[in-house]
């Protein structure tokens, strides 16, 4: 408890002693002081006994990479950033390698949020390959976070010339969206939604198609990974 006490009276009101009974719980850090403190003072110690309570909770964060994509042709990404703290984030620190930094050492980015939530531009490192990218977060009382990463695939040979790529990851719907950045998106017919090789796939039963927008191609490569039922089917494709 913070209070003021006026003069010699501990327990009473104007000169008159009360007797009170013994307290019972706990008591810590008692001042007395020789003068009735203001309103102000009394909050100012309050806040300071908030402020000395330890804070050992580090916050909990996460990272992205161009909204979770598996493949990029650019080295140029959009990174979002994600963190949530009992007190308050303070900063971030991205780095290639895994090793967690000191919150006193260099490189971290400053942000002051209870919660911090953002996107900011990363390059890439080059040349073709998993891409992994480390995020740490801190808060006011120094605790680092635990380490968040996310990988993505640098393919600037292939993806540079490919005009198509449905991940068929929508799981409802009749759209297969082109996520090449091409805008060819496809409509689905008949196909059901299933769980593929990587996330989710298309279910066909024989009679089930999707078609594109045509590519204007006198050569072309298609390539998607089939989990046929029976051991004797043909595959069609209709450009």
């Amino acid at each position: 408890m913070v209070g003021a006490i006026n003069g010699a009276e501990l327990y009473g009101y104007r000169n008159k002693i009360y007797r009170l009974g013994f307290f019972r719980g706990s008591i810590d850090d008692a001042r007395i002081y020789n003068r009735m403190l203001s309103a102000q003072e009394v909050l100012d110690l309050y806040r300071s006994a908030e402020m000395i309570t330890a804070d050992t909770t580090v916050p909990e964060c996460s990272i992205s990479i161009n909204s979770g994509d598996l493949y990029t042709k650019s080295t140029t990404v959009t990174l979002s950033l994600s963190a949530t703290d009992d007190v308050g984030v303070t900063g971030y620190y991205l780095s290639t390698s895994s090793s967690a930094p000191l919150a006193s050492a260099p490189g971290w980015t400053s942000v002051v949020s209870a919660d911090y939530s953002g996107t900011v531009s990363h390059t890439l490192s080059s040349g073709d390959g998993t891409k992994t990218v480390y995020v740490w977060y801190k808060d006011a009382a120094g605790n680092v976070s635990n380490t968040a990463s996310d990988s993505v695939i640098l393919d600037t040979m292939i993806t540079a010339s490919m005009q198509a790529r449905y991940t068929f990851e929508e799981g409802a719907g009749t759209n297969a969206t082109d996520s090449s950045g091409n805008n060819r998106n496809g409509t689905i017919t008949g196909a059901t939604w299933t769980t593929g090789k990587i996330g989710g796939g298309l279910s066909f039963d024989g009679n089930d198609y999707v078609t594109i927008p045509r590519v204007n191609y006198d050569e072309i490569s298609v390539s998607a990974w089939f989990n046929k039922i029976h051991q004797h089917q043909r595959y069609i494709w209709w450009f």
